[in-house]
């Protein structure tokens, strides 16, 4: 025989006399129970048995108003008659229910829902959305859920204010005794994690050979805030791979040590450890790695790669990539190699840490038109926040839509009101509005573009080229569009010949994403854009592209292709360390630079050895040998200059002889003679010509050794098509230093 109470249909005994009825007083005896509740809320529950009396209480919840009794008895047919009760009596002082309702609490389930439990039952038919609110009218109710007789779950049409104080406001609420409160408040606090307030601060992807950690992957996660967060419906993807995490609150300013859970037992020695079935590998080379809320929001992502470490040595393995400070989060400089001793610091502050603030946001890497009515944009680092008015800015086009592509929100697309027209230039600007996490305005915050074109053969050609770079550097290509419109090079591929046995290497991409090349624009590509803008002070940052390889450039002489995605012909080089100017004692780290870019790539008189002026090479900018060419006039054979000063510092070490020809089939011969008439050097012997073409001295005579200071006399002879010759002397004066 026990005492149950029993609300919204949960069942809880609130005293247990200890009697059974079968034993302690049969089928055909009498029992009389007691049950009385005292001022201070105790069930006191006594029975009257064949062998004594049984005394026994409890506790139970609140008691509603009493407002009816009744008895009820349920059995099944052969029960019929078979239970009696009699001399039923209640005793108590009953009071008339004259006291409106109001608020117990409020359950907080979601950023716009909530659970309000009433102190009494509410007159649900007098429940109206449109007397309830929150923060002085400004977001209304969207629907209710009756959960039970005082209860009731109220979606809101927009979010509440987070880390804030709102006010529940409910109007004219009325009991089932008809007693009414015309406003009832009720303050909520609701908190849930916005971005940064949990991060990643260490990531093991590589821990063998181990170092003095266990050999595990791991990533290390941190609450950031002040506040607690339950992790519940989170989860974290690496690159692709997601994982839930589970129900568990992380602390403010507490770690934990995420990792597959069979490396749990690992790990528990350095602090809360979170194991997850399925926890993805974690990629030694680099990736992404993102932490999203319950409801798919970022709180962090870091993109991570070998550069990271900021140590060859460490590369091996046994080390993790620590997070420097934590107050910029999204900084891209803002990890390196743990310097512990035992390889990181799983569960405990990073060995590494110091301030590092973030104090510049290059902006724009990319803009790039996928048709005539959406723009690819490609920012530096995540910008976080980005609207349609107010933020873009590209001439008196509007913006009807602008996505974001990505979890880290460094690239978005622009959906426009209008059409891009073919054979248009744009430029896209950003507004002041368009900020970093750190809040820093973008640096690059212009961008020139147009609808792009297919690459055909001699739109893009080599312009630069770096195939014996310093030890631990980078080699590098650089191309030049010398077409008349845009191209995209997303599908051009680059590729190698072995010069001693023509064997083709495995073609590659020139650059993996889609890339608008302006006409007039360089690109360089190289493996590493760090070293080579550190190694070199003319190049220019926002015009060097990191990609995976680059075909084979063996010191000593290649040949290089530039092809379509049908592996069709667009330019090639050849190349010879002897190419270079043959008074350099070292050729280590020096570029061989196009004299001019509508030179043909494939001849070596084209190509020039970059200035020591500018650090000997000039990725991304104009090359320090270029020279202007010579205009259209009536002379057969003009000279760049009457000058040369061959020193090997971009200004006037080369003599342009450009050629005018009326007729076809010509054969040229070239010599230099001293003003004594000592022939010194052949520049060209019987070469055939065509008009246009330009021909280069460095200066060098036919020994290898420099013209000396002084005046030169150049010969040119030319036997035209028709058999005419004709002879014409230039005069030119050597200044060295």
């Amino acid at each position: 025989l026990r005492l149950w109470s029993i609300e919204n249909g949960n069942k809880t005994v609130v005293a247990n006399s200890g009697v059974n009825w079968e034993k302690d007083i049969g089928t055909n005896s009498v029992a009389s129970i007691n049950v009385e509740r005292d001022v201070e809320g105790t069930w006191n529950l006594s029975v009257d048995t064949p062998g004594g009396t049984v005394f026994s209480s409890g506790t139970g919840d609140r008691m509603a108003g009493a407002g009816w009794f009744v008895i009820e008895y349920r059995y099944t047919k052969t029960g019929d008659m078979l239970l009696w009760m009699d001399d039923i009596s209640l005793n108590g002082v009953f009071y008339a229910d004259t006291v409106a309702p109001r608020i117990d609490t409020v359950i907080v389930t979601d950023r716009n829902r909530l659970v309000v439990n009433f102190s009494e039952p509410v007159d649900w038919s007098c429940f109206l959305a449109e007397n309830i609110f929150i923060g002085v009218n400004d977001n209304s109710v969207g629907s209710t859920v009756f959960l039970a007789p005082q209860s009731v779950e109220l979606t809101f049409h927009k979010e509440f204010l987070n880390k804030s104080i709102n006010t529940l406001e409910i109007g004219n609420i009325t009991d089932r005794a008809g007693n009414r409160a015309s406003l009832l408040r009720y303050d909520i606090f609701p908190v849930w994690a916005e971005l940064a307030d949990v991060i990643i601060t260490e990531i093991m992807a590589d821990p063998s050979p181990p170092v003095g950690l266990p050999e595990a992957e791991y990533i290390e996660i941190y609450n950031a805030s002040e506040y607690n967060f339950n992790l519940y419906g989170w989860k974290v993807y690496i690159n692709k791979n997601g994982v839930n995490l589970p129900d568990k609150v992380l602390k403010s300013g507490q770690y934990s040590i995420i990792c597959h859970n069979n490396q749990t037992t690992l790990l528990a020695d350095y602090g809360d450890v979170t194991g997850l079935t399925g926890f993805p590998a974690i990629p030694n080379d680099g990736g992404t790695i993102l932490l999203l809320d319950n409801h798919g929001n970022l709180i962090h992502g870091v993109d991570y790669s070998a550069d990271h470490y900021n140590s060859n040595l460490k590369l091996s393995g046994g080390w993790s990539l620590e997070m420097i400070d934590t107050d910029y989060p999204f900084h891209d400089n803002n990890w390196s190699a743990s310097n512990s001793p035992t390889g990181g610091t799983p569960g405990f502050a990073n060995s590494i840490s110091s301030s590092n603030p973030d104090n510049y946001f290059i902006g724009l890497t990319n803009v790039f038109p996928t048709d005539t009515k959406t723009i690819a944009i490609s920012f530096s680092e995540p910008v976080l926040k980005m609207e349609t008015i107010g933020y873009l800015v590209c001439g008196e086009l509007t913006f009807s839509a602008i996505t974001p592509t990505d979890s880290l929100r460094k690239n978005y697309i622009a959906t426009l009101t209008g059409d891009l027209e073919p054979g248009k230039t744009y430029n896209l600007s950003l507004s002041d509005k368009v900020v970093d996490f750190a809040g820093n305005m973008a640096t690059r915050y212009g961008f020139t573009f147009g609808l792009t074109f297919p690459a055909e053969r001699g739109d893009l050609v080599f312009n630069e080229l770096l195939f014996n770079p310093f030890i631990d550097e980078p080699d590098f290509l650089e191309f030049y569009n010398i077409a008349e419109h845009p191209l995209d090079l997303s599908r051009l591929k680059l590729a190698s010949i072995n010069t001693d046995n023509g064997d083709t290497s495995k073609v590659v991409l020139l650059y993996p994403s889609q890339i608008c090349l302006m006409p007039g624009s360089y690109f360089v590509v190289t493996t590493d854009p760090a070293k080579l803008v550190n190694r070199y002070p003319e190049s220019d940052p926002e015009r060097i592209f990191k990609v995976p390889s680059l075909p084979s450039m063996p010191d000593k002489e290649g040949h290089l292709l530039l092809l379509t995605d049908r592996l069709e012909f667009i330019d090639e080089v050849i190349y010879t360390d002897k190419m270079h100017f043959s008074l350099l004692a070292e050729t280590e780290g020096i570029s061989l630079e196009k004299i001019r870019p509508n030179l043909p790539s494939n001849k070596s008189s084209s190509w020039h050895s970059a200035a020591e002026s500018v650090g000997f090479a000039t990725p991304g900018r104009v090359n320090s040998v270029y020279g202007e060419g010579i205009s259209e006039q009536e002379e057969i054979v003009k000279l760049s200059s009457t000058r040369i000063t061959p020193d090997n510092d971009g200004y006037e070490d080369i003599l342009e002889l450009s050629f005018s020809l009326p007729t076809i089939g010509n054969v040229v011969s070239v010599s230099i003679y001293s003003e004594t008439g000592k022939l010194v050097h052949r520049l060209a012997n019987n070469i055939t010509m065509e008009d246009g073409t330009v021909i280069f001295w460095d200066g060098t005579i036919t020994n290898g050794g420099l013209a000396t200071n002084g005046i030169y006399i150049i010969h040119i002879e030319i036997l035209s098509g028709n058999g005419r010759r004709t002879d014409i002397k230039k005069v030119c004066t050597v200044i060295r230093n």
